[in-house]
């Protein structure tokens, strides 16, 4: 097994459909794209289980730049933890973001199909009440 890193997401399911990659860890809406305009076969669930809700990813700074840019931080912060609430709550909002994503640098306009049945992520917040568990990670 021979692991590629250099693919950016909009690129591997091109490609996957090309054969120049066997399978491909793809977020959404990537994965969503791959298996309605290619026919990529999804082969396993990460978000279920003991993984369910699990962070994967996420946004870090230095202490240093924390200290020194607490407003912009705080800013920062409010507008995911805004983000997500409307994405919580209103599913037809984040379905009409996704179809207005800009096509450059990269490709990332979801269509209307697309954005009707591609799954939502969930981005808990360390510094939210029920946010991300240390012992969990």
């Amino acid at each position: 097994m021979k692991f590629v890193t250099n693919i950016l997401f909009p690129a591997m399911p091109a490609a996957l459909k090309a054969g120049k990659i066997d399978a491909a860890v793809l977020p959404e809406p990537f994965a969503s794209v791959a298996e309605q305009a290619d026919g990529a076969v999804p082969l396993v669930d990460l978000d279920q289980g003991a993984t369910t809700s699990f962070p994967v990813a996420g946004y870090v700074v230095t202490k240093q730049w924390a200290e020194r840019y607490p407003h912009t931080l705080a800013a920062f912060d409010q507008a995911l933890e805004e983000g997500q609430a409307i994405a919580d709550s209103d599913r037809a909002a984040v379905e009409q973001a996704f179809e207005d994503l800009p096509t450059k640098p990269v490709a990332l306009a979801v269509s209307k199909q697309i954005a009707a049945v591609m799954a939502l992520d969930d981005y808990p917040f360390a510094n939210a009440v029920g946010g991300v568990d240390p012992v969990r990670l």
